[in-house]
């Protein structure tokens, strides 16, 4: 019998967070006009949790740090988006009107966080907030220098920095190495500078970035994927943000093209490059349309990536089509008998399917998802046995998901098709955490033992 085992088309860059949200899909905007991207005022908010006493005024220690070192920053009580500009002020109610994330979201969102500092969070009471505003001119060397004084503050103080916009937490070390070392020649690696909150959204998955208001441009936004295509859509907007930067221009209203050769940013050219396979188109034109706000979304211009103009029968094989023209895609297939050993396995794997099951109709956790093996008839009368991504397992016969396999014996059919599978005819399982680690797979590495004999 003939089987296939899925290989993910691209391991991408790791989408930087789970926000966790629920919401209804919504229709796109019109076509995102044509023009200039990056846009004024550009005004941010950064902040340090005073989580250790010190000894000096926390205003007095802030205004000497800044003069030491940041003089081209003007203090105002209203930042002024026509020059470097900072607003400083104490805060010391912050459970009251400035709350730290809770121990839950900072497991998520706590970026170098300790333990230690995550408890000292929970009691913590004063923190120095800072508004910037810079020209746009000004943007990428006023972010830099602003991250940098954050960065000193928050080593004066022992202190915890919050970035408002992407609504995480950091200790000194993490930001500086993300926030501050990854800019090369004056430019931001960008993905360093946002965050993506994926979640749950209808049977699909909306992702949306925060954060890009800092660099005075729309935040981007693509729904209605799977969980398992999580890492390539994530790179993809990881893409379409640093273009946003180094292009800053929609040439063509609702077109946006994509080409990695145009990245400046040498260390994120490369890392997108390494990040595909051989068959790519090297350029893609891409349709952005103005994105709707939903609950949660920053308070900012949204691009949203639709794929209406991509050949397939649903928006996912849309979606699935158009990142493996982007990233490339590899899959194999192996011709193998079912023998004792394989079918021990498999009988081995369907035991685990009713608690599989009760998983699904319980909630997995952002991120997590299961693909189970099933067959699939050909025209010639033979089994393609392909992986399939779960989406719901309401009727304990029928299984309602996604083809992740691009079928090589049966040309109706796509990668991203919608399809009903019969339980009974479930052949194995994975079991893909969100931490990117797996179980299940039982038959695989016979399959792979017996097709080489």
């Amino acid at each position: 019998m003939e089987w296939r085992e899925i290989l993910m088309k691209r391991f991408a860059l790791l989408v930087t967070s789970v926000f966790l949200v629920s919401g209804a899909a919504h229709a796109a905007g019109k076509d995102f006009p044509s023009g200039p991207l990056a846009l004024e005022p550009v005004i941010f908010q950064y902040a340090v949790y005073l989580i250790e006493p010190i000894t000096e005024n926390p205003m007095d220690l802030t205004k000497r740090i800044l003069t030491r070192k940041y003089s081209h920053f003007k203090l105002a009580d209203t930042p002024d988006p026509k020059q470097n500009s900072l607003r400083i002020r104490v805060n010391h109610r912050v459970q009251e009107v400035y709350r730290p994330p809770d121990l839950e979201s900072l497991r998520r969102f706590g970026k170098g966080v300790s333990k230690d500092q995550a408890e000292k969070l929970q009691r913590v009471s004063s923190a120095i907030i800072i508004d910037v505003a810079l020209p746009l001119k000004n943007r990428s060397s006023g972010l830099q220098d602003a991250s940098q004084f954050i960065a000193d503050l928050s080593k004066a103080t022992n202190g915890v920095i919050w970035d408002e916009d992407t609504r995480q937490c950091f200790d000194a070390d993490t930001w500086t190495a993300a926030r501050i070392d990854t800019f090369q020649n004056g430019n931001p690696d960008v993905s360093s500078q946002i965050t993506i909150h994926a979640y749950k959204d209808g049977d699909y998955i909306r992702a949306i970035t925060l954060g890009m208001a800092k660099l005075g441009l729309p935040d981007i936004e693509v729904s209605d994927f799977s969980w398992s295509d999580n890492r390539n859509v994530g790179q993809l907007i990881n893409l379409v943000a640093q273009l946003s930067y180094e292009m800053g221009i929609v040439q063509e209203a609702g077109r946006f093209r994509l080409n990695i050769d145009d990245i400046q940013h040498r260390n994120v050219r490369n890392r997108m490059k390494q990040s595909r396979y051989d068959n790519v188109e090297e350029e893609i034109n891409i349709r952005i349309v103005e994105g709707i706000r939903d609950q949660g979304d920053p308070h900012n211009r949204i691009m949203e990536i639709i794929f209406d103009d991509v050949p397939g029968n649903n928006k996912q094989e849309k979606i699935d089509a158009m990142l493996s023209r982007l990233w490339g895609w590899k899959d194999n297939i192996t011709q193998v008998q079912h023998n004792t050993a394989i079918l021990a396995a498999s009988e081995k794997a369907r035991r685990k399917l009713p608690q599989i099951r009760k998983q699904i109709q319980k909630g997995l956790a952002p991120g997590e998802y299961y693909l189970v093996k099933a067959p699939f008839d050909t025209p010639t009368g033979g089994t393609e046995w392909m992986w399939v991504e779960v989406l719901s397992w309401e009727d304990k016969r029928e299984i309602i998901g996604l083809l992740k396999n691009q079928p090589f014996y049966i040309p109706t059919l796509k990668a991203g098709a919608r399809v009903t599978i019969q339980a009974e005819d479930v052949f194995d399982y994975i079991h893909r955490l969100s931490d990117g680690t797996s179980t299940g797979n039982e038959t695989g590495a016979l399959i792979r033992k017996y097709s080489q004999e």
